[in-house]
């Protein structure tokens, strides 16, 4: 099958790898690509059996399935390229962590061309199964999709609904609860650290969320949101409109956008550092920038 994707990020480049090693046609295409020296370029190019799109034009008009998986931010633009380019019938799989109001808006411009629309939200991380994480499929096209996914390697899907907006609505209140957690569990062991408590308050967590790991589980979830704090970000603004839609006020869900945002990239730090070193790491820089 010919198999376009937009975006080579990290769900882009795992899926990408994925759908080339079933023996898929795979063609890829990402702004960063316009930068010659850009990594997702490198990466792109380093991959063999994928193929570069040279614009979303390009890869849209010779791909049978197309894939948006951008960030939160651009979904919407990008649909709009996309959707330029489609060809009757055609199908187009967004993934992209974005508000129900966002898949409806997606939907009609697919839709508008010719293009059928099949709204997905990926309900664990993407690593390490790729397509075969849990994902709910929603929209009228849904079922159709899910009769292709066996062949493309998809095999935890599960059709929501025959309406847009039902998939990505479970994502976004998962999220509050995710990413929030991500967040608060930085907070806490960031302070705790300073204090010299960390040990006991998680300890505490024991009580209420019991789990044998506690140290190496908040360990990975403050590395994630270094590592991909500004995604996240964009994807709790998305939760936040999402909240709002439905006239909830997304207090919390806010705060969690300013703390994903101040954690992205603020330190370098090895996946085998331990917490203690991760958190040490965190509280010098911190030092040094109230230093200066």
């Amino acid at each position: 099958m010919k198999i376009g994707i937009i975006g080579f990020g990290e769900v882009g480049q795992l899926i990408s790898r994925q759908f080339v090693a079933r023996g898929h046609e795979v063609k890829v295409w990402d702004r960063l690509f316009t930068d010659p020296y850009s990594s997702a370029l490198s990466l792109a190019r380093a991959l063999e059996g994928l193929e570069l799109a040279t614009s979303i034009a390009d890869l849209v008009s010779r791909s049978e399935l197309v894939f948006s998986a951008v960030t939160a931010g651009n979904a919407v633009a990008l649909a709009h390229d996309g959707a330029d380019a489609l060809s009757a019938n055609q199908m187009y799989i967004d993934l992209n962590s974005v508000s129900p109001g966002a898949k409806v808006t997606m939907a009609d411009l697919v839709q508008s061309a010719g293009g059928r629309f099949v709204e997905a939200a990926i309900l664990s991380p993407i690593h390490p199964k790729g397509v075969s994480s849990p994902i709910l499929v929603a929209g009228p096209y849904a079922a159709q999709f899910a009769e292709l996914g066996p062949q493309l390697g998809f095999e935890a899907l599960t059709v929501a609904s025959d309406r847009y907006g039902k998939a990505a609505a479970t994502k976004m209140c998962r999220s509050v609860v995710i990413k929030g957690l991500e967040g608060l569990i930085a907070e806490s062991m960031i302070a705790a650290r300073s204090f010299g408590v960390e040990d006991s308050v998680l300890a505490s967590f024991k009580n209420l969320l019991p789990r044998d790991d506690w140290p190496e589980y908040a360990n990975y979830m403050i590395q994630r949101t270094l590592l991909h704090g500004a995604r996240r970000s964009e994807e709790m603004q998305e939760v936040a409109k999402t909240l709002s839609e439905v006239g909830v006020s997304p207090t919390m869900v806010e705060a969690c956008v300013t703390r994903q945002a101040w954690m992205a990239g603020r330190i370098e730090v090895e996946s085998e550092a331990t917490l203690e070193e991760t958190l040490d790491s965190l509280l010098h820089q911190m030092n040094r920038s109230t230093e200066d």
